[in-house]
């Protein structure tokens, strides 16, 4: 099921994610759908964990492959562009879908977000320091984030000529020398 619904959003868009597609796609019943699957946000929540996953893999290859805060900025941008790049569709659900008011993220997700933080915040410790390190970790993935949406949706040269991963190179260089 989580297959089919894959399939879906990757060739046709969110916008033809339903039941009945699913359903349909997978050879089954819907009834059959909902025996898997309490409703379609847990189907959603799935895939997005499963994107969630693939992208901390990415954060993983960025760390490993550099030592200095400058290469780090480079290296993460780098991955994370890259990432949302290839993964466009799912990089799309993961930031812009909701779940419907008053439902909350099962634990199982959060843990997956925590995860990819943790990692972010093992690169910055000996930048930054164990008591800063949680909040800097979100200031940069937030500000590196909003560099590479601006640039995936060809805003990005408005406001500069310089590229995502160069202006993420500069965030996190300039961000980090402020703990000096």
């Amino acid at each position: 099921m989580i297959e089919a619904a894959t399939s879906i959003i990757e060739m046709e868009g969110l916008d033809y994610l339903s039941a009945r597609a699913v359903s349909f796609k997978a050879n089954c019943s819907v009834g059959t759908l909902y025996n898997y699957f309490k409703d379609m946000n847990e189907l959603v929540l799935k895939i997005n964990g499963r994107t969630l996953l693939k992208l901390k893999d990415a954060i993983l290859r960025a760390i490993l492959r550099v030592q200095d805060k400058k290469a780090l900025g480079k290296a993460l941008a780098k991955e994370y562009l890259g990432f949302a790049e290839s993964n466009l569709p799912f990089w799309n659900l993961l930031f812009h879908y909701k779940l419907p008011k008053g439902q909350v993220l099962p634990l199982w997700y959060k843990t997956i977000i925590d995860e990819n933080f943790k990692l972010l915040e093992s690169a910055l410790i000996p930048h930054v320091g164990v008591k800063n390190v949680h909040k800097a970790s979100r200031v940069l993935w937030g500000a590196c984030h909003g560099i590479i949406l601006l640039s995936m949706g060809g805003k990005l040269e408005v406001a500069s000529p310089d590229t995502a991963e160069l202006l993420c190179e500069s965030l996190f260089e300039n961000y980090l020398n402020g703990f000096k």
